[in-house]
């Protein structure tokens, strides 16, 4: 048996002004301005980009944003599938550290892990920052 959830009103009134994709969903990536200048970057369904903010806000998002509080969501990028929002998420992280040449600069997407754990990407840019 499956289980309906209901679509909620946020749900609704975002289907009706945005181009979803084939089936049914579309993503965005997400910038957040956080405490003390870093940066996060995420992904979620178009419609929960405000509950997801509000989520990082109270604690409940990420352990980077636990530590460093979002003060405003900076930019939304959305029409997104959900392999390009969570490509995009990593990208904007990245970029952000490469141009600050400073790898505490950012998190997000691929780069969420501590420096040096054993889940660290390997990015030789980045990597030329340790």
């Amino acid at each position: 048996m499956r289980i309906r959830r209901k679509t909620s009103e946020t749900q609704l009134e975002y289907k009706k002004n945005t181009r979803v994709w084939g089936n049914g969903m579309s993503f965005s990536a997400y910038l957040l301005d956080c405490v003390e200048g870093k940066k996060y970057g995420g992904s979620t369904l178009s419609w929960r980009v405000k509950e997801r903010y509000l989520e990082h806000q109270n604690g409940q998002g990420s352990l980077f944003t636990s530590k460093y509080k979002p003060i405003k969501l900076l930019q939304v990028w959305e029409g997104l599938t959900s392999l390009e929002a969570m490509k995009k998420e990593t990208e904007i992280v990245r970029d952000i550290i490469l141009s600050e040449k400073d790898l505490d600069a950012a998190r997000g997407g691929d780069i969420n892990f501590p420096i040096g754990s054993r889940w660290w990407v390997t990015d030789p840019e980045l990597a030329a920052l340790l």
